[in-house]
């Protein structure tokens, strides 16, 4: 086993006290009917005498894998998720942050610093994203740009529309006024054609 293998499962060990499962190099925590998500991604520029990694988090909303039409009996991917950011934003540096491991590493010492890491970013920082109602709040103060914008206005009036809360009207206005200003205007046709389908037409 290489010295990232083994960190994985040290880690492993932590998180599975904790409630968390294990599948490949992703753990998983099933919370307020959602999935919360922290990635060990290694680097595509590894060599045989180093390795490179990161920590990915994520968090997944069982409502819009539903209206997606995902199955609900399987994880989501990384990839999948409807929140994720990478763990070193949240870090006193607030940037991408990569570890690196080779021969010199003194695995004892990163693995208590990774744990040290998650335990007190990671799982906070997911827990405080995982349930819909803090994802309706986040997205509702949370202006992005470009795509994403159009991500955050279709996951919000998603959240709302089930949850039939009085914010749902004008964040529908939103996203029409997004999809005129942004050559979106058909895929925001589609998507609140799909909300009447799914939901039913008030």
């Amino acid at each position: 086993m290489d010295k990232f293998n083994e960190l994985i499962s040290l880690v492993g060990k932590h998180l599975k006290a904790k409630g968390w499962v294990k599948k490949s190099n992703t753990f998983y925590l099933k919370l307020d009917n959602n999935w919360g998500l922290i990635n060990f991604q290694s680097s595509s520029d590894n060599s045989p005498t180093e390795k490179k990694f990161t920590i990915n988090l994520g968090v997944s909303s069982t409502v819009i894998r539903d209206f997606d039409g995902d199955t609900l009996e399987t994880k989501p991917n990384l990839i999948d998720c409807h929140w994720s950011a990478r763990i070193g934003h949240f870090m006193e540096d607030r940037k991408d942050t990569w570890w690196t491991i080779n021969q010199f590493t003194d695995l004892d010492q990163l693995s208590s610093d990774i744990i040290a890491i998650v335990d007190r970013i990671g799982i906070a920082t997911i827990k405080d994203r995982i349930s819909d109602s803090k994802l309706i709040d986040l997205w509702s103060n949370n202006e992005t740009q470009g795509s994403q914008e159009l991500k955050r206005l279709t996951y919000l009036t998603i959240l709302l529309r089930h949850y039939k809360m009085e914010d749902y009207s004008k964040k529908v206005s939103d996203l029409i006024g997004y999809g005129e200003k942004n050559d979106s205007k058909y895929l925001v046709n589609i998507h609140l054609k799909q909300l009447d389908e799914f939901y039913g037409i008030k």
